[in-house]
């Protein structure tokens, strides 16, 4: 399979300037329903970029993922290894309390790690891509899609963006 899709598929998103990007896996776990999880830790992703050698391959940069996995200093490992050399798809502005195996969603701001600090990392390396709210925390009497709490996101990523221009 892996062979397939960097001769047949990778050299088509080349081409035509389309990058293919994959997520994490989250929670970043080894197993989860009996079901191996392989994109888990950085160490997979830079084993993952190796296989593919192609700027047509990347990642979602998912920062509540990586959050998960080892807080702050595992969000800025991924910006800095992916970031400069433009493996970065797009990036999920995400942020959650604690670490695999006890963390919860929260609130942009009240996480593991300082959000302007990664925005700013962001920029440093040279992302030009862009940003979306991913999940949110669950609040009562919210609207099934969150609303109020996808509100939040957008507004605290809206003022990271002009914060860091």
């Amino acid at each position: 399979m892996a062979q397939r899709v960097r001769k047949a598929v990778l050299p088509v998103a080349e081409q035509h300037g389309v990058m293919l990007a994959v997520h994490p896996s989250d929670p970043p776990v080894p197993m989860l329903g009996g079901i191996a999880r392989i994109l888990r830790s950085p160490d997979a992703f830079r084993r993952a970029m190796a296989l593919a050698d192609s700027p047509a391959w990347g990642l979602i940069l998912c920062l509540g993922t990586f959050s998960e996995l080892g807080g702050a200093t595992s969000v800025m490992e991924m910006i800095d290894t992916f970031g400069p050399a433009g493996n970065i798809g797009y990036v999920h502005f995400r942020d959650v309390q604690g670490t695999v195996p006890r963390f919860n969603e929260c609130f942009l701001g009240d996480g593991n790690y300082d959000p302007i600090a990664v925005m700013e990392k962001l920029r440093a390396v040279g992302y030009k891509g862009f940003v979306m709210e991913d999940h949110v925390p669950i609040l009562a009497g919210d609207s099934p899609f969150q609303d109020r709490s996808r509100s939040h996101a957008m507004g605290y990523m809206q003022a990271l963006l002009r914060a860091t221009a």
